[in-house]
């Protein structure tokens, strides 16, 4: 368990990044109070979040540019996760990917991968240095987004066989197979008998 643990926490930064729109629209979710879902409503709000996270000195400006463009890093790489063979997401994420300057250096005797620049290049550079560890260490394949037509909410997929396909068993997958047994119950009371 402490493996799995270990893997997971080298995504949590990006789960997060990614679950700051969040779509759930059902229980207590369906009163959400940021604005359509979104926490991120605002440059100064971006600005609160990079700070608590250590990717941002309070200093830094971020400006509607900026905010703008880490929006649309949010919703490239979200719209990647629920369709990986969406192309124009890839070509999107792709397009927002090669503005970021990384490099390699070595850090304290051994090889990293590290933001060439300050600022919100800084802040997306260790969001993608972070979904390429992933890649190299294998767990790339556990970040997922919920298959629930109104959740879509981004989770580590700590299964044995990598094969969840909701953030929570016990409330998504519950809910979709509780549906799809009414559905069954309600098709087979509206036959006609012979």
């Amino acid at each position: 368990m402490a493996k799995r643990q270990l893997e997971a926490s080298s995504l949590d930064l990006l789960v997060d990044f990614l679950n700051t729109r969040d779509e759930r629209r059902f229980g207590a979710h369906r009163q959400n109070d940021e604005a359509d879902g979104d926490s991120l409503t605002s440059p100064a709000a971006l600005k609160r979040w990079l700070v608590k996270r250590g990717l941002s000195d309070k200093a830094a400006a971020v400006t509607e540019h900026g905010f703008a463009r880490v929006k649309d890093f949010r919703r490239a790489f979200r719209a990647l996760l629920a369709n990986d063979s969406d192309c124009a997401a890839r070509s999107a994420l792709d397009t927002l990917v090669a503005t970021i300057p990384l490099q390699a250096r070595i850090t304290h005797g051994s090889p990293a991968l590290v933001p060439a620049s300050a600022g919100l290049d800084c802040a997306l550079g260790k969001l993608i240095i972070a979904a390429i560890v992933a890649q190299v260490n294998g767990t790339w394949n556990r970040l997922k987004m919920c298959a629930a037509q109104d959740c879509h909410w981004v989770f580590y997929d700590a299964s044995k066989n990598c094969l969840g396909r909701w953030c929570s068993m016990e409330v998504c997958g519950n809910r979709l197979k509780t549906r799809n047994y009414r559905q069954r119950i309600r098709a087979k009371t509206k036959r006609p008998e012979k």
